[in-house]
């Protein structure tokens, strides 16, 4: 005689019975929980890094400003501007940007961001012209 009475258990023949409802219920249950786990974790690990001053700057600013230069006026380079005497007034000014330089709204509205690159324009410490490197002018600042 053959057992069937939904809960899991293997016939005496040696088949195996039919699941329970419940059973298939918590193992559903439980590769559903597995699966909103996992994708929970990956979303943390793709969430990036916010990149540091170095990398915005080159990202933003080094084409027309290497090695904290200014390509479009020689005479007013990153080094030593007024622009660099607070946080505030750095913002200001690349929240409205002069003449033709561009305005990066996604900069612009992520404050860490712009401290990490405010900070990272701060350890401009010399001209463009001192901190050449083997011949070309660098984007890194002096040490």
């Amino acid at each position: 005689m053959t057992t069937d009475d939904n809960k899991g258990r293997n016939r005496k023949d040696g088949s195996p019975g039919r699941l329970s409802v419940r059973s298939m219920a918590w193992a559903l249950t439980a590769v559903l929980i597995s699966s909103f786990w996992l994708a929970s974790a990956s979303a943390k690990k793709a969430k990036l890094k916010k990149p540091d001053g170095g990398q915005l700057f080159a990202q933003y600013c080094v084409s027309c400003h290497p090695g904290g230069g200014n390509a479009a006026k020689n005479r007013k380079p990153i080094y030593n501007s007024k622009v660099l005497v607070t946080f505030a007034t750095f913002k200001k000014y690349l929240e409205s940007p002069p003449g033709h330089m561009p305005h990066y709204q996604q900069l612009v509205k992520d404050d860490s961001l712009m401290r990490s690159l405010y900070n990272y324009c701060q350890t401009f410490k010399s001209r463009p012209s001192d901190r050449a490197f083997g011949g070309h002018k660098n984007a890194t600042p002096s040490s």
